[in-house]
C-alpha cells in the first residue's frame, strides 16, 4: 500500500462515516446496551468503521485488500445477524457501494514500494532486512551454510503464508452477496437446537465461517491442503445428510462447483510473491 493509497483510504473511511446509511456502523456494536445477548454468539469477528480507521492509522493494514476484507466482514456480519431483508442490511450494502465508488479513484500502487514499504512494515521488506543482515563467507560473497538454510527457511515460510493468504481469499469470496442464495446454509454452523438429528449423523461438522475464523486467527492450519480438506468436509457432510433431490444438497453442489473453480485459480486472487 503506497502513501497515496493510505491517504485515499483514510479519507474514504471518513467520508463514508458521514453518510446517513453509515450510522449503525460508525462504532463497535454495544450488544449489552442494545440488549442483544446473542450477538457475540453469532458474530465471532466484529468489525466497524471506527475500528478500521484506527487500524489504518496504526499501519496495521499492509494491503488495500485487507481494508476491503474488513469492510466486507462488517457488511457480512450485519447481513448474518439481521437477515437479508433487514433495513440495516440494506444500509450496509449502500455503504459498500459507496466504498466501490471511492475505490475507482484509488491511486495506483507505488512501484518502488511494494506492500507498505513506505511505512517500512511490509512482510517482504522485513524478510529482506533480516536476510540481508545474515553473515557471508569471508571474501567470497557466498552465504555460509547456516545463512543459506536460514534464507531457505524464510522463503519456505513466505511461500506457505502466501498459500494461506490465497486460501483465505477463496473462503472470503464465498461470503459475497452474489452467492448468498446458495451459500448461506454453509457459512455458519448447523443450529444444534433446531437440527439435533444432524449431529447424530454428522460426527465432524464443519462450515466456512469456522474455516474463515481459523484462517484469520492463524495458527490452526499448517498447510493449504489442510484448509482444502476442511472445505471438502463441508460438502461431504452436506451430501451425507441431505439425500438426492433435497434443496440443500442442490445448493451444496452449486457451492462446491464454485469453490473448486476458485480453488484451482486461488493464486490469481492475491498479489504474487515479490
Amino acid at each position: 500500500m503506497s502513501q497515496a493509497q493510505y491517504k485515499h483510504l483514510l479519507s474514504t473511511l471518513r467520508s463514508i462515516k458521514r453518510l446517513k446509511d453509515a450510522a449503525p456502523f460508525t462504532a463497535p456494536v454495544d450488544w449489552k446496551a442494545l440488549n442483544l445477548p446473542d450477538y457475540p454468539l453469532i458474530i465471532k469477528r466484529p468489525m466497524d468503521l471506527k475500528t478500521m480507521e484506527a487500524k489504518l492509522q496504526a499501519k496495521e493494514y499492509t494491503l488495500v485488500d485487507q481494508v476491503i476484507a474488513d469492510f466486507d466482514t462488517m457488511v457480512d456480519n450485519c447481513v448474518r445477524y439481521n437477515g437479508e431483508k433487514s433495513i440495516y442490511s440494506a444500509m450496509a450494502r449502500k455503504i459498500r457501494q459507496s466504498l466501490d465508488k471511492h475505490l475507482e479513484r484509488l491511486p495506483p500502487p507505488d512501484p518502488s514500494s511494494p506492500g507498505l514499504a513506505a511505512f517500512g512494515s511490509s512482510v517482504a521488506s522485513s524478510a529482506r532486512s533480516s536476510t540481508s543482515s545474515l553473515p557471508s563467507a569471508v571474501g567470497g560473497g557466498a552465504s555460509t551454510p547456516g545463512a543459506a538454510s536460514a534464507v531457505a527457511a524464510a522463503n519456505a515460510a513466505a511461500r506457505n503464508q502466501h498459500e494461506m493468504d490465497a486460501a483465505l481469499a477463496v473462503v472470503r469470496e464465498l461470503f459475497k452477496r452474489q452467492y448468498q442464495e446458495f451459500a448461506a446454509p454453509f457459512l455458519v454452523p448447523v443450529d444444534r437446537r433446531m437440527y439435533p438429528q444432524y449431529y447424530e449423523t454428522i460426527r465432524q461438522p464443519m462450515d466456512f465461517g469456522t474455516i474463515r475464523e481459523r484462517l484469520e486467527a492463524g495458527g490452526h492450519y499448517a498447510s493449504a491442503a489442510q484448509v482444502e480438506a476442511d472445505c471438502n468436509l463441508v460438502f461431504k457432510n452436506c451430501f451425507k445428510f441431505n439425500p438426492p433431490g433435497n434443496p440443500v444438497r442442490s445448493m451444496g453442489m452449486k457451492l462446491e462447483a464454485l469453490f473448486k473453480g476458485l480453488w484451482a485459480n486461488r493464486s490469481t486472487m492475491i498479489p504474487p510473491l515479490p
